[in-house]
């Protein structure tokens, strides 16, 4: 649906996702409410991620591209870890 001069109708209202009221889209424009945790355990804010409605697909998808490859080598660590762990017991076995 779009008014007057090309703009879409949403871009004209604020919009809070139903998940997170941290994140609206107003104006064109996603923000997002971003928090800190302090070495207590306690959140605090830490300031807006704003991210023009044009570039969201693009930064979302590069963000969730990112968390894949982390979760890729973390899972890879873990595995390593648990191959190491299973040749120092089979060394130890082995001594007795």
């Amino acid at each position: 649906m779009y008014l007057t001069g090309g703009r879409q109708f949403f871009d004209r209202l604020p919009v809070r996702l139903p998940t997170d009221p941290r994140v609206t889209f107003v104006n064109g424009i996603l923000r997002v409410q971003c928090t800190s945790v302090d070495p207590a355990g306690k959140q605090s804010n830490s300031g807006v991620l704003e991210i023009p409605g044009a570039s969201v697909n693009n930064i979302i998808n590069g963000l969730v591209g990112s968390a894949k490859a982390i979760e890729d080598k973390l899972a890879s660590l873990e595995d390593d870890n648990k191959k190491d762990t299973s040749k120092e017991s089979k060394k130890k076995s082995k001594k007795k």
